[in-house]
């Protein structure tokens, strides 16, 4: 398998497929994730999860973050403390996505506890700009996580939280460019915050690919101008 146009690798303190001693095993599981991460990101509940957290940092620029959350992207939600909760409500399935993104709440919630206890929507308004980044990579690390501890049951659990951080650094920079590009003067729309999901697990998707044996990294080719956003 051959790519184009990347930035090369991320480092990895150790490599997915060390996890697996048999070269084909690991290949077959790394095709196994890459398929499954396809699969989320054509899944209207996964996009539905994502979009809650990502439009977090949107909302709480109005006076009532509650009700815009509601009329901008259909979310109900009664109070900020009843964010995780109002995914269980809305999405019956416990997916990886439902779980990542509950995890990313509650993460941000127990960091910020004497906000959250006030049932301040405020907490995300650090988020809001190109610190974003900052919540899609815990999303994408948390993400990764679940689905490594759970095909890789047996390694350590902290090279395996490693390696799903080590490889969710590859949505950072897109996640900050999205939303600087999208979101930072606008209210994006549920499909432009579906694009940009898509476009993260496509990137994903290619660390994954990194990983397979025989895989070889092209040099990168020289542009002749900047590209934009969303040239592909």
């Amino acid at each position: 398998m051959r790519r184009r146009g990347t930035l090369g690798p991320f480092p990895k303190t150790r490599p997915l497929r060390a996890f697996l001693d048999d070269p084909d095993l690991a290949d077959a599981a790394i095709q196994r994730l890459r398929r499954e991460y396809v699969q989320l990101s054509e899944d209207t509940a996964s996009l539905d999860c994502v979009v809650l957290w990502a439009a977090l940092p949107i909302v709480t620029r109005f006076e009532d973050p509650a009700q815009r959350l509601k009329s901008l992207y259909s979310w109900r939600v009664a109070d900020h403390s009843g964010l995780a909760a109002a995914l269980d409500r809305a999405i019956n399935a416990p997916t990886v996505v439902r779980e990542a993104a509950k995890l990313t709440i509650l993460q941000v919630a127990a960091e910020n506890e004497g906000v959250i206890e006030r049932r301040d929507w405020l907490v995300w308004r650090q988020f809001d700009g190109s610190d974003f980044c900052l919540l899609g990579n815990r999303f994408f690390a948390n993400l990764n996580y679940l689905v490594f501890s759970r095909d890789f049951a047996n390694a350590r659990d902290e090279e395996v939280r490693r390696l799903a951080k080590e490889m969710s650094f590859i949505t950072r920079t897109f996640s900050a460019r999205w939303f600087n590009a999208c979101a930072r003067q606008e209210i994006p729309s549920r499909g432009s915050i579906g694009w940009y999901f898509r476009h993260c697990m496509g990137k994903l998707d290619l660390e994954l690919s990194r990983e397979l044996t025989g895989y070889v990294e092209e040099p990168r080719p020289r542009r002749q101008r900047q590209a934009s956003l969303f040239e592909f």
